[in-house]
Formats: structure tokens, C-alpha cells, sequence
């Protein structure tokens, strides 16, 4: 519905001559309808102003009129609040935030209150505030968002003046999703003996993905170790948490392993999406056992030759590279000792000695 509003209307005086400083007269009248409104610095008016209430109302510096109509300042009919910064958006566990005169209020045609107003908030969405959106007299708005919460909310603002609630708007919270870096605990150093064979250590990584908006999330874990040339199959974690590898053959020794751990949900926003853990693992060396190898399983000497010695007898093998300095101790016993008045020894460089008895002949079968 249009009303009849009233208008200032002020009417230029054409003068003769260089422009000079000039007293003019106003002459108020009202003016039906008119134009859109204007708001902002220094203006320059070069045609009619009018209808305020078309758009929101005038506002800003000194006005400077060339020709036509300036419309009035005019103010609302009611009283009105609103909120020029529009949405408030923040980053998911940002902290405490403030926005400085976040809120505008227009007392309208009743003029401003004898006390100043009060701001009652109230939203559509409690839980994703650690402190409640409020705005102070001074019209800063301040709120602090909970941990790892994330979403919108409908802020409802009440303007209180002179004990009466005069006005009502609502604006919008946002609070972008942030994603928290995963959690992951492993069950314990490992230590298996050397030439365990393949391996599987069911429940050894336990994955925790975030806060709940994240549980969806699963584990991709990357290990490296400072000892590869321990395993045949390096370890690994499948997204289940369990732990395979397979240590090479006569490998003991220890590998520092590193997991990295990546949930999927990205570093948007300064989010983070990894962990870094680390284990040992220990292969603890076996004895293997050596070898011996003769060079016949057949001696034969002429009754009363009197002590033997035999180089080169046996050759000794230690094992893998790790027990290479061992040496033997040789431990033989013959099946027939009447044979010998010095029974058959072995020395550790493999030399074989023995001294037959005096008239004896016959055979022994000889054990080491």
C-alpha cells in the first residue's frame, strides 16, 4: 500500500554571473511516490530521489544537490534489525570468534529507546556450539563452536527495547567440516625367531577415524623399514589391521618400521589425513647346524704302521655368513677300539689321527 510521505523539497535559485555562497530558502510540501532510494558517501543528485521505502533507507555523508528532488531521510515505520555482514562461515574448531557490529538496529518512526537495546538469541541447532551465538549491546556477535562439531545453524535474534520486544530477524551460522587426523595404536614390538616362516599378526594396528562425522573413513598404512634385507616379504598392515611379512632365509637381526597411516578424508581447509607410527622388529639368530664332509668313509693301513695322521680329512662348514668364525669340535668313537692304541681324533683344521695296536688287524666303523 502507498502512503503519502513527507519530502523535503528543495528548490535551486538560478543565478546571473559566477557562482558565489548563496542563502536559499526550503519549502517543505510533500511528494507522492518518486524514485528508488540512495545510500552511501558523497553523492551527487542530478534527478529525483524519492519513495525510501521502495529499497533500504538513505544513509551516508554530505549530499550535494545539482538539480531535481532529494528525497528525505525517512525512517521506518517500525523498528527493524539486520545484519549487513550476512552469513557468519567459520573453519571447524576455529575458537572463540567475534564479528564487530554485526548487528544494525532502526528504532523506526518511535525514535531511539530511552535504554539501549538488547539482543535475545536463540537457534535450530545447540549442539554445534560449545558457547551460544550472542550479541552484546555494542552489537558484536560472539560464539565459540564445539570440538569437532560441524554444520549450519538458524540464528533467531529478538530486539528488546524499553522492556518490549520491537523487532526480529534471523541470519546464518556455517561451520565448515575440518578433517581430523586418524588415531592408530599397534599392539607391541615383534620379535619371531629366524626362519619363522611367513607371518600374521591378526589385530595389530587399531584404527580410530575421528569424531563421528568421519567414522566412515578406512585405513591405507604404508611401512617402511631401516632393514630391509631382513625379510623375503616386507611387512605390511592390511586396512583390517593385521601385520604380515616373511623374514629371508637365515636373516636375524633387528628393522625400525615405520607406518604411516592415511584416512581419506583429505587436508581441505588445513585438515589432516595421516599418523606416523613406529615399530621394531626383531628376528632372533638360530644355530644352524654345520656340515662335515670327508674325504673318504674308507682308511686302510698295513698292521703296525704305527701313528697316523691324515690332513684334509674332514671340511668343515659353520652355516650362513653370521656363523662364519664358529669352529668345530669333533667328538668320534669307534665300533671296535681294540683296533687302536690310539683311538681315531679329528682336529678342528680336519686332520685325522690314529695309532693302530701293535698286531692288530681288522676293520672299525668309526662315528663322529
Amino acid at each position: 500500500m502507498k502512503r503519502a510521505l513527507p519530502i523535503w523539497l528543495l528548490c535551486l535559485v538560478a543565478l546571473a554571473g559566477p557562482a558565489a555562497a548563496q542563502t536559499l530558502d526550503l519549502t517543505r510540501t510533500r511528494i507522492p511516490g518518486g524514485g528508488g532510494a540512495s545510500a552511501g558517501g558523497q553523492f551527487g543528485l542530478f534527478s529525483t530521489v524519492g519513495q525510501p521505502e521502495a529499497a533500504p533507507r538513505s544513509a551516508g555523508g554530505a549530499f550535494t544537490l545539482d538539480t531535481g528532488f532529494l528525497g528525505a531521510t525517512i525512517p521506518s515505520p517500525v523498528p527493524t534489525v539486520f545484519f549487513p555482514q550476512g552469513t557468519v562461515t567459520v573453519l571447524e574448531d576455529a575458537g572463540p570468534q567475534t564479528r564487530a557490529t554485526y548487528a544494525v538496529f532502526d528504532p523506526g518512526q518511535a525514535g531511539e529507546p530511552a535504554q539501549p537495546p538488547t539482543y535475545q538469541l536463540s537457534n535450530d541447532n545447540p549442539a554445534l556450539f560449545l558457547a551460544p551465538p550472542a550479541i552484546a549491546t555494542n552489537r558484536s556477535l560472539s560464539f565459540t563452536t564445539a570440538t569437532n562439531a560441524n554444520g549450519s545453524a538458524l540464528v533467531t535474534v529478538v530486539v528488546r527495547a524499553d522492556g518490549v520486544d520491537v523487532a526480529t530477524n534471523t541470519f546464518a551460522i556455517v561451520v565448515t567440516a575440518v578433517n581430523d587426523a586418524p588415531v592408530v595404536s599397534l599392539a607391541s614390538n615383534v620379535t619371531v625367531l629366524e626362519d619363522a616362516g611367513a607371518q600374521g599378526l591378526s589385530s595389530f594396528a587399531t584404527f580410530t577415524a575421528g569424531p563421528a562425522d568421519e567414522s566412515a573413513q578406512t585405513p591405507a598404512y604404508t611401512l617402511t623399514t631401516d632393514n630391509a634385507a631382513l625379510f623375503s616379504v616386507p611387512p605390511a598392515i592390511a586396512a583390517n589391521g593385521t601385520l604380515t611379512f616373511t623374514p629371508a632365509t637365515n636373516a636375524n637381526g633387528l628393522a625400525t618400521v615405520t607406518v604411516v597411516t592415511v584416512d581419506g578424508g583429505g587436508t581441505a581447509n588445513g585438515g589432516g589425513d595421516r599418523t606416523t607410527n613406529t615399530f621394531t622388529l626383531t628376528l632372533t639368530a638360530v644355530n644352524d647346524q654345520p656340515s662335515a664332509a670327508h674325504a673318504t668313509n674308507h682308511v686302510v693301513v698295513l698292521e703296525d704302521s704305527g701313528a697316523r695322521a691324515v690332513s684334509g680329512f674332514t671340511a668343515f662348514t659353520a652355516g650362513p655368513a653370521d656363523e662364519s668364525t664358529q669352529t668345530p669340535a669333533y667328538t668320534l668313537t669307534a665300533d671296535n677300539t681294540s683296533l687302536f692304541s690310539v683311538q681315531p681324533a679329528l682336529a678342528a683344521n680336519g686332520t685325522l689321527t690314529f695309532t693302530p695296536a701293535t698286531n692288530a688287524n681288522g676293520s672299525a666303523t668309526v662315528s663322529r
